[in-house]
């Protein structure tokens, strides 16, 4: 027995050594992904001098469009930073599932360069991805990473069954025989010691590798994937569908809607993309964020914020999502479809909606039918109402308008403090959970954020819904002041 394991560890050993080798290097160099996609496309990552005002998306859009006229309008993500280019994403058929991003210099609108890209990731960056996961040997490739990841662990096994065995038989077991080499062994027998201590102290890690990497693979990947399905473990998916319609026949959601080899039928109106990107900037979304169109008449637009995956230029990461309902006039069709749409001016009928949902831990659905998802480092909310709506009925209350006072006069509070100033300065006797639920519709209206410090959470005043209605309705006159008729 012990002479079939010692073949068998042998042997497998000899088939899983390359892969492990080229595992490891093709690994480490991938962390150093976002430094070589700024040595080698520095070109169309960064701008050559930054500041002043940086132009609107819809004028860096046609930039794009002009200098590619080719495909359809995928995305747009706006600058990482201040010295980094806006990407405008298009899909083209004969690409496949791979995109050709536009770089242009957000403070002159100007076209730095293209790249083909695979799902934000730049040409140099897919080739390390392909040589980590399948050795570019494409199928066979693949497989063979599979076998020899799953035969990593039988290696490891078999090794630790073998150095148990000898060392209990010559070295009555101590965890010093096991764990140390003898340092007197000379020869053949010196190099074996070396060998097996290194491999017992980096057992659990191999273990590790290898049912982690096959997560990844074709064949095990998959039957992981049914079991995720099984326990509902997978994550959830933002719901686009606006409400009320119907979704198209064969209509597929997920986050990569809009990247892949399917091409939308005509861009959207590169003003929507200014109009889409407000509202979610009004809606607290800071950063680097991804805009993406709708992909039909029924569908949002969408708005994700990098917070913890990597880029084209490294930065920041895993999207904070938020849904928005297509722009009047996007793709020629009506604002009354699904309810009032965001336009481009403004205008009436054309208002951005604000969140009515807020963050939890499991998904549930309220009396609108809005989505209720939050899940580990993706914070999802769906657009439903719309601004003016929300807006006054928050502030129709006299409560909440109380509340909004003293974070006037004072940002920052926690409920606690709110409840004692309702209690002690106004001789407000209402309960915690009565402050709580006017808090919570504030919230929904975008008139209050909250945030949390430890074990505390602070609200604090947001008056930029307040300045969207006034930009609205009281848009200055150009002709200037006119007196009023009695």
């Amino acid at each position: 027995m012990r002479a079939l394991v010692l073949r068998l560890h042998f042997y497998a050993g000899v088939f899983v050594a390359p892969f492990l080798l080229v595992a490891a290097l093709t690994g480490l160099i991938y962390t150093f992904t976002p430094q070589l996609d700024q040595l080698v496309y520095g070109e169309q990552l960064r701008v050559e001098q930054s500041g002043g005002q940086a132009r609107p998306l819809a004028e860096q859009i046609t930039a794009a469009r002009s200098a590619h006229p080719e495909g359809t309008l995928a995305s747009v993500t706006t600058p990482a930073g201040p010295r980094h280019t806006t990407r405008v994403v298009l899909s083209v058929p004969e690409l496949g599932e791979r995109q050709r991003t536009v770089f242009v210099d957000p403070y002159t609108a100007r076209v730095r360069g293209e790249l083909t890209t695979w799902y934000g990731s730049t040409p140099l960056t897919t080739w390390l991805d392909d040589l980590h996961r399948n050795l570019h040997l494409g199928e066979t490739g693949r497989l063979y990473s599979e076998v020899a990841a799953s035969w990593l662990g039988v290696v490891v096994a078999g090794g630790l069954v073998l150095w148990l065995g000898r060392c209990r038989g010559q070295r009555a077991g101590s965890a010093r025989g096991v764990l140390l080499p003898d340092r007197g062994a000379k020869g053949v027998r010196r190099t074996r010691r070396f060998h097996a201590a290194t491999g017992v102290w980096l057992a659990l890690g191999l273990f590790f590798l290898s049912a982690t990497g096959l997560t990844w693979s074709h064949y095990a990947g998959e039957r992981f994937g049914q079991l995720l399905d099984a326990v509902k473990g997978r994550a959830p998916e933002l719901d686009t569908l606006l409400p009320g319609a119907e979704p198209p026949d064969g209509a597929e959601g997920g986050e990569h809607a809009g990247h892949g080899g399917t091409p939308k039928a005509a861009d959207a109106d590169p003003a929507a993309f200014d109009s889409a990107l407000a509202a979610a900037r009004a809606a607290g979304l800071g950063g680097t964020v991804e805009v993406t169109p709708p992909a039909d008449a029924s569908s949002a637009w969408v708005v994700a914020q990098n917070d913890n995956a990597q880029g084209l230029d490294g930065q920041g990461p895993g999207p904070r999502r938020l849904a928005h309902p297509a722009p009047a006039g996007s793709r020629g069709r009506s604002a009354g479809r699904g309810g009032a749409g965001l336009g481009a001016a403004g205008t009436r009928g054309d208002a951005p909606r604000l969140p009515a949902v807020r963050r939890g831990r499991r998904a549930r659905t309220r009396g609108s039918g809005a989505a209720h998802l939050d899940l580990i480092g993706k914070c999802v909310v769906a657009y439903r109402l719309d601004v003016a709506d929300d807006l006054f009925k928050a502030l129709s209350d006299p409560t909440r308008r109380t509340i909004l006072d003293e974070l006037t006069e004072r940002s920052g509070q926690t409920l606690f403090e709110i409840c004692a100033r309702l209690s002690m300065k106004h001789r407000l006797g209402i309960s915690r959970q009565a402050v709580s639920q006017h808090l919570a519709v504030l919230e929904a209206a975008g008139l209050v954020e909250s945030r949390r410090e430890g074990r505390y959470k602070f609200h604090d005043l947001n008056t930029a819904p307040l300045r969207r209605i006034a930009e609205r309705w009281l848009a200055p006159d150009p002709s200037g002041p006119e007196e009023s008729t009695p």
